[in-house]
């Protein structure tokens, strides 16, 4: 039987196609190395599931935080999944 995904772990797999598209644009390029760290950040999260396991491994931190603000201004596209998925897991009743 298929497990029902919790909505953060839904748009923690949206991250992750996000991540991986911007990793993919930047092959060979100097800053892939750096998508690639965010890129497992990314599914550290996704292992995670559920927003309360989210909060732990975020420690406090907000989700641009964890992921790194620095990249984050260098890739505007990931930023709008990341605030949703931030709310998610901070607002969140599961």
């Amino acid at each position: 039987m298929p497990k029902n995904k919790s909505k953060a772990e839904k748009l923690a797999g949206k991250l992750i196609s996000t991540l991986q598209k911007v990793w993919g644009e930047q092959t060979g390029e100097a800053q892939s190395e750096a998508s690639e760290t965010v890129m497992k950040l990314g599914h550290t999260l996704l292992q995670a599931g559920s927003a309360e396991a989210m909060k732990e491994v975020l420690n406090g931190r907000s989700v641009a935080q964890y992921l790194g603000d620095i990249w984050l201004e260098k890739n505007p596209s990931v930023k709008p999944i990341v605030r949703e998925l931030n709310s998610e897991i901070y607002n969140a009743n599961d």
